[in-house]
């Protein structure tokens, strides 16, 4: 499944009653009045291109101030005017040179004495404005009052709204570290009392659902689609690889799972669903937080994150934590699909190319495990340079080589062929653009199952595939990173005790229906454009149509004002006949 993750921390302030990106409480006087999670909202966003088809649009909730401005200005949604002023006035004058920083000094709020956290901890915590980016520093802080969990789901609902097509649609993560924000001098907060916890209105899934529940998919969803996949997941044509969990059959013989997720086509493109949260990290000082409040829409902890121990040997090959073994295919003894490891070599200069591959990230997902970077590269953040995290997220791609797939110039005296994928045990498994006419081995999975593959007989081309492959064996494609090893360690295997050399084999994934839209099977139509051929063949037919409707309409009317015209001229003929008078209207 195509998808993004994003690890968030996020503090509780009891003195705001916010969850704040602040690992200290910020003094009230230095924020405003309270961020209420109504208000945060964003305009709807319905543009479709002719090259995108739009999916089922989503109810959202109109937000009268765009995003870029609100943060760019450092104000609150619906903060109090007043006070946005008077913290707007304190950053301008903080940054002339002339006068000098001011400090905030607040008092602690009623019912959040800083008793409540440690009782040792002084009673007045202070923020200072920062005279050069207008950041408040608490404490070795420095933190800004216009970015809270509120915030974040706006700016993550209008992302989703944008991408919401065919083209663009992935599936997000969030996993959740939760914290309690310390005073300035207390980093160790203690357990809240339940006055100073967060209430309904303030819990996670809460604000979340202002304008993200339209696109989350959420446990209480899961569990009913879990529940009937005869109704749910097995409805219509679906691309779902069901060897992966366990099914079971009730009484009225309808299909049940355990541990079963449903495909990315499914939920994406079919319900439009985009978004997956769930806990991580939590602070005993959290231990009376109301989690059964947030248990219909925030999955438990850890469910998309399953740390993985690395270690690495002197040429950055994986000595422990990988999932691969070639002699282990069954999915028990070598899956974990939410395996991540933040244990990364990366390079200590930018190498100036990004797609370029980093070996240890490579070969972190050809053991079957997800990079997780939880650092700053080089010094820069990605808002700076972008590149070397660019060379991250090259290095985790598992399927096409570099400059793959290809884009395939018409001029080309056999483009049209260059429509089937091969995979290369050369470039490590990766795969390229092939002539489909070519002769080559097919990739066959074995009783459907992930981790076995065999090679075909005989060589055929690409639309031969199914044929080449022996029974109970079908022609197939790697849908993970670890099948992709596998598959790569068969190829091995057949080069090592065979004459034939060659290196690359089919794999069933093309772009026969339509240039650049790759699908799995050889008569699989694309899902997301019309073919273009068809599109051409409409934009010449309308027209067409509609000029030879103008004609026809011209012609009967031509033809009805002549027919009317000689009728007219033969009643005249017979007023005059006799030498009679010839009344035109009313007599006088």
């Amino acid at each position: 499944m195509q998808s993004n993750g994003f690890v968030i921390d996020l503090y509780w302030d009891e003195g705001r009653r916010v969850w704040s990106l602040c690992p200290v409480r910020i003094p009230r006087s230095a924020s405003g009045p309270d961020v209420s999670a109504s208000s945060t909202q964003i305009p709807s966003k319905s543009n479709i291109s002719v090259s995108k088809v739009q999916l089922t649009p989503r109810a959202v909730n109109t937000w009268p101030t765009k995003l870029p401005d609100l943060l760019s200005n450092g104000s609150s949604p619906i903060s109090d005017p007043l006070d946005l002023r008077q913290v707007s006035e304190s950053v301008l004058s903080s940054a002339s040179p002339t006068e000098s920083v001011g400090t905030i000094t607040t008092s602690a709020a009623a019912g959040n004495s800083p008793s409540q956290l440690n009782s040792s901890s002084p009673a007045r915590p202070t923020a200072a404005v920062s005279p050069t980016n207008g950041l408040l520093e608490v404490g070795q802080y420095a933190c800004t009052t216009s970015i809270d969990l509120p915030v974040i789901a706006a700016v993550l609902a209008e992302y989703l709204s944008s991408s919401q097509n065919t083209l663009e649609a992935a599936m997000t993560y969030l996993d959740l570290n939760l914290h309690v924000a310390a005073t300035p001098l207390d980093t160790s907060p203690q357990s809240l009392n339940s006055s100073s916890l967060p209430a309904s209105r303030e819990l996670i899934s809460s604000l979340l659902s202002v304008n993200l529940s339209s696109y989350l998919y959420t446990p209480t969803l899961l569990a009913a689609d879990r529940l009937n996949l005869n109704s749910s997941w097995f409805t219509g044509s679906n691309d779902i690889q069901s060897v992966y969990f366990n099914t079971t059959g009730n009484v009225k013989g309808q299909l049940m799972t355990d541990n079963g997720w449903p495909s990315e086509s499914l939920v994406e493109l079919r319900h439009a669903y985009r978004l997956l949260a769930s806990y991580g990290e939590l602070d005993p000082q959290l231990n009376r937080y109301n989690f059964s409040g947030d248990e219909s829409v925030i999955f438990p902890q850890n469910a998309f994150l399953n740390d993985r121990m690395i270690e690495y040997s002197e040429n950055e090959s994986i000595n422990q934590g990988c999932f691969f073994d070639p002699s282990i295919t069954s999915i028990s003894g070598q899956n974990n699909s939410w395996a991540v490891s933040s244990q990364i070599l990366l390079p200590d200069t930018y190498s100036g190319f990004d797609n370029t591959t980093i070996p240890s990230v490579s070969s972190l997902v050809s053991c079957g495990v997800s990079p997780l970077l939880n650092q700053t590269l080089l010094a820069t953040t990605a808002d700076m340079d972008a590149h070397p995290y660019q060379q991250v997220a090259y290095s985790s791609i598992w399927t096409w080589a570099q400059g793959e797939p290809r884009n395939v110039s018409s001029n080309e005296t056999n483009s049209q062929n260059l429509r089937c994928a091969a995979m290369d045990a050369s470039q490590n498994g990766r795969w390229h653009v092939a002539d489909c006419s070519d002769r080559k081995y097919a990739a066959c999975r074995v009783r459907n199952e992930p981790y076995v593959w065999r090679l075909s007989s005989n060589k055929g081309t690409y639309s031969t595939g199914a044929e080449l492959c022996s029974n109970g064996q079908n022609f197939s494609v790697p849908y993970t990173a670890l099948e992709n090893s596998h598959l790569l360690s068969a190829i091995q295997a057949r080069r090592s005790t065979s004459d034939d050399r060659d290196s690359t084999i089919w794999v069933n994934f093309n772009s026969l229906d339509t240039a650049s839209c790759w699908v799995v099977g050889v008569n699989t139509a694309c899902p997301y454009q019309s073919n273009t051929v068809d599109v051409n063949n409409r934009a010449v037919i309308v027209p067409t149509v509609a000029g030879i409707l103008v004609i026809v309409i011209t012609a009967l009317t031509v033809f009805i004002k002549c027919a009317a015209n000689r009728q007219n001229t033969k009643s005249k003929r017979r007023r005059r006949a006799g030498d009679g008078w010839d009344y035109e209207g009313v007599p006088s």
